[in-house]
Order: C-alpha cells, then sequence, then structure tokens
C-alpha cells in the first residue's frame, strides 16, 4: 500500500469522522511541505481508486450526498492543493495534473447529485475550480501554459491502453 493510497483510505474509508478529518488535515500539511510528493502519491492512488467500481454503501437518503464516494474523493484531492506559496511552475504542473483528475466521471456525477437535490445551484461543487482557486492560478494562463502536458494527460485518461505510450509530439497542440 502507498502513502497516497494509505491516506486516501483514512479520508474516505475510515469508519471514525474524527480519524478522516485528521487525515485530511494532516494531507493538507504535508502538500504544503512536499507538494511533488504528496500530489503524484495522491493523483495515483485516486487513479487506481476511480478505476474500480464503488463499493456499494447502505446509507439513508438524507446522508447520500456526505457519503457519496465522489464527496470524499473530493475532499481527498482538494486536501492535496496546499501549494500556494509554490513557484508557478510548480503550481502549473501539479494542478495539471489534478485538474484532469476532477473531471473523472465519479466527481461528476457528485456534483450532479448535488445539483439535483439542491434548490439552487449554489451547494454545487466543480471539484476542478475549486482546486484552481485554492492555489490562486488563473486557468486561462493554466491551460495556455499547461496545453500539451493537460492534452495527453487528458488523452491518457481516456483510453487506459494509451497510459504512459503518448509521446509529448503525439500529444502538442502546436504544429509540427
Amino acid at each position: 500500500m502507498s502513502l497516497g493510497q494509505a491516506l486516501l483510505w483514512l479520508i474516505g474509508e475510515f469508519p471514525l469522522p474524527d480519524v478522516r478529518r485528521l487525515a485530511s488535515s494532516t494531507l493538507v500539511e504535508l502538500s504544503a511541505v512536499e507538494p511533488l510528493t504528496i500530489s503524484s502519491a495522491i493523483r495515483h492512488a485516486l487513479s487506481q481508486s476511480l478505476s474500480k467500481p464503488p463499493k456499494p454503501i447502505a446509507i439513508s437518503e438524507e446522508e447520500t450526498t456526505s457519503n457519496h464516494r465522489g464527496a470524499r474523493l473530493a475532499q481527498a484531492l482538494i486536501s492535496a492543493t496546499s501549494f500556494q506559496d509554490q513557484p508557478e511552475e510548480i503550481k502549473d504542473k501539479l494542478l495539471g495534473d489534478l485538474v484532469v483528475v476532477a473531471h473523472d466521471p465519479e466527481f461528476c456525477k457528485y456534483q450532479t447529485l448535488l445539483l439535483v437535490q439542491s434548490l439552487t445551484s449554489t451547494a454545487a461543487r466543480n471539484i476542478w475550480i475549486e482546486l484552481i482557486q485554492r492555489v490562486n492560478v488563473d486557468p486561462e494562463q493554466l491551460v495556455s501554459r499547461q496545453q500539451n502536458h493537460l492534452l495527453r494527460l487528458t488523452l491518457q485518461s481516456l483510453d487506459p491502453n494509451v497510459r504512459g505510450s503518448v509521446s509529448p509530439e503525439d500529444a502538442s497542440l502546436t504544429p509540427p
């Protein structure tokens, strides 16, 4: 079990809420100190977790939103973005990695559930927007600076057979 998987399990699956909160705050602190290592560990753990079907959980109707798998995973993803004080290059690279993960269908299901359950859309969360705002980066600048990296990650996420095999030239938006 990797560090990312352990943290993800503690935040999302541990039965005691106090332990889940402590694990989340620990992830925030670790992310601020070792952003490259922690971001990579969480991204890989989330990718592995999201590739598996969710475990059925018996919950009441009013608990649906807070106990939704997307809510628990979103908490881990957001906690891993405590690198506001890092240089722009590091923030761009880390956000590029995490923003693609934040577009996983599991997060989209959670966001849709929030919209359906609320009378207004104020309860809805766009996880990728929250990540970018938390680190204080302009989304347009992020995309323009990281376009090739984002395209490569997006292609890899769409086709599991492509993982690691897309060359920078194949994923380039710039003409050859």
